[in-house]
């Protein structure tokens, strides 16, 4: 009987080998990694470009075939496809086709997730709609892939500030402050923060600090009456009110530069002449 027992037991044992080896052999096969599929792209087509000029046109539609040659070429790389994408997206963004350019710049971001471009230029895209809500996002992305640039900081304090929630400007724009200490946007960012706040005092310092920088800056000198107005200062308020006027207060903005030029037309000459003109050079905003 022992015996017996023990030839059951060998019989069993080696069965148990049998049925387990196949399972290991399947469970290491199943384990090996394998490359995820490819993301799906969101469809990306030309609106009618008949308002634009006939070499402006000629430019987007070689830019749109140049964007299918790269995105179909096969072994082309993700960051190929990427800037493809948002190259296209630039040129329709450059003449207001919002809807045409953000499917491109939502592909190049899938493709490139920490390039700060195509995030950047979707949350202005958002912001030329008026949908605050999507730019902040937008804005608030392109901040964890740059945490410290600084007109992102400007550009996402100002959203907050537009949806009334300064306490989170205000830090936004604290930042920014310790990168630039002497840009006037961060300054009148600051400044209207304080406001929003109604900490007049703090706000009618960082005001006059940012005229003091840039004295052209006549847009300030409206939040500078309101906040003289709201200490009790009458005269003051009244003198600056007088001196206000609206114009813009103007972001360092280089990203928001590759934009504007990104068409050949002749807006974006008028912004190239623009932009050499702020930078002092008057050669080229004269050619």
């Amino acid at each position: 009987r022992l015996a017996r027992f023990a030839r059951l037991g060998v019989g069993s044992w080696k069965l148990g080998i049998v049925i387990v080896l196949p399972l290991l052999g399947g469970c290491s096969a199943s384990s090996k990694p394998s490359s995820p599929p490819p993301p799906q792209m969101l469809d990306v087509t030309l609106p009618d470009l008949s308002r634009m000029d006939p070499s402006v046109q000629e430019q987007v539609k070689q830019g749109y075939q140049s964007m299918l040659e790269t995105v179909k070429k096969p072994g082309a790389s993700a960051e190929e496809r990427g800037r493809a994408y948002g190259g296209v997206g630039m040129l329709l963004q450059a003449g207001e086709y919002y809807d045409a350019a953000e499917p491109a710049y939502l592909n190049a971001q899938v493709l490139m997730p920490q390039e700060p471009r195509w995030p950047y230029f979707l949350a202005h895209l958002y912001k030329s709609e008026g949908n605050t809500a999507k730019s902040i996002d937008a804005f608030s992305r392109v901040l964890q892939i740059s945490p410290n640039d600084v007109p992102t900081l400007i550009w996402l304090g100002r959203g907050y500030l537009d949806q009334g929630e300064a306490e989170k400007a205000e830090p936004l724009f604290e930042r920014a402050r310790q990168l630039a200490p002497m840009a006037p946007s961060v300054l009148v960012g600051l400044g209207q923060a304080a406001l929003a706040r109604r900490d007049f005092a703090r706000a009618a310092s960082t005001l006059e600090e940012a005229l003091k920088i840039d004295p052209g800056l006549q847009s300030v000198h409206s939040p500078l009456a309101m906040a003289y107005r709201g200490l009790g200062e009458t005269a003051k308020a009244e003198e600056h009110l007088r001196l206000w006027k609206n114009t813009e207060v103007l972001v360092p903005d280089p990203f928001r530069r590759e934009l504007d030029l990104a068409l050949e037309s002749g807006l974006s000459y008028e912004l190239r002449g623009v932009r050499a003109l702020e930078s002092r050079d008057f050669k080229a905003a004269e050619g």
